[in-house]
């Protein structure tokens, strides 16, 4: 069967989707945001940071309607070759042994082990890794898009001179809550997805292992906490307006 019988339509029903989605959580309306601009808030800082997140917003959207069109060209076209192979990254635990490889002189460690996490670029045919990493970085852009959502609304609400809401309270939770789930969550893909593909990989020497690992951002994590306690306060803060209003 001619490969383009298999793209083109595959093509058009994709681009049907992305329209189907951009239409469902109203794509228009989330670009547009909150049309007034308090002259307090519109700072040249706003107006830059607007300018900055719109720009990554784009881009991020680009690439989340690309990618999948590049990982399926790349799956069809080249199926059953067998020289096959692309350069990914993986999460992996190292251990060398410098003790154990032959003709190799070592100064300067007191032991010749030497062990790490890190992500480990190779090059590599294993279809299974591919997808793996396809799947990892499609929903990394996909978080990356929410987030920038979030924060491009939390802007232009701050612009409008809508400091002490409830939607910006929630805004702000959902970012901590994003930054904690997927922080607990990634690690997990690092450890059980990324681990099955490292122990696929061997080495004729014992003084080179590759092991599964994970990695948890405490950082991020801390950050997200933060964020939740800080829109518990915004949300108070908001409540004590509303009810000044009232009572004026």
């Amino acid at each position: 069967m001619s490969l383009s019988l298999i793209l083109i339509p595959s093509f058009l029903i994709y681009a049907a989707i992305v329209y189907w989605l951009s239409t469902l959580v109203k794509f228009k309306e989330i670009w547009r945001g909150e049309d007034a601009v308090s002259s307090h808030s519109n700072t040249p800082l706003a107006r830059i940071t607007k300018y900055l997140l719109d720009i990554f917003l784009l881009f991020l959207l680009v690439l989340a309607i690309l990618w999948p069109i590049f990982f399926a060209v790349m799956a069809i076209s080249q199926q059953g070759n067998p020289s096959w192979g692309i350069d990914i990254g993986i999460f992996s635990g190292l251990k060398i042994d410098v003790g154990a490889l032959t003709n190799v002189e070592f100064t300067g460690l007191r032991n010749p082990e030497i062990t790490g996490k890190t992500v480990l670029q190779v090059d590599t045919s294993n279809f299974p890794a591919w997808c793996l990493f396809a799947t990892q970085s499609q929903i990394s852009v996909m978080v990356a898009i929410y987030v920038i959502v979030l924060l491009r609304s939390l802007l232009m609400s701050l612009r409008g001179g809508n400091s002490f809401s409830i939607e910006n309270a929630v805004r702000i939770k959902k970012i901590g809550l994003v930054l904690i789930l997927w922080n607990l969550i990634y690690p997990m893909i690092q450890y059980y997805g990324w681990g099955a593909v490292v122990n696929t990989i061997s080495f004729s020497s014992e003084g080179i292992r590759l092991y599964p690992a994970f990695e948890v951002n405490g950082v991020a994590v801390f950050s997200g906490l933060m964020l939740l306690v800080l829109s518990g306060v915004l949300r108070e803060a908001a409540d004590m307006k509303k009810e000044q209003q009232l009572t004026v």
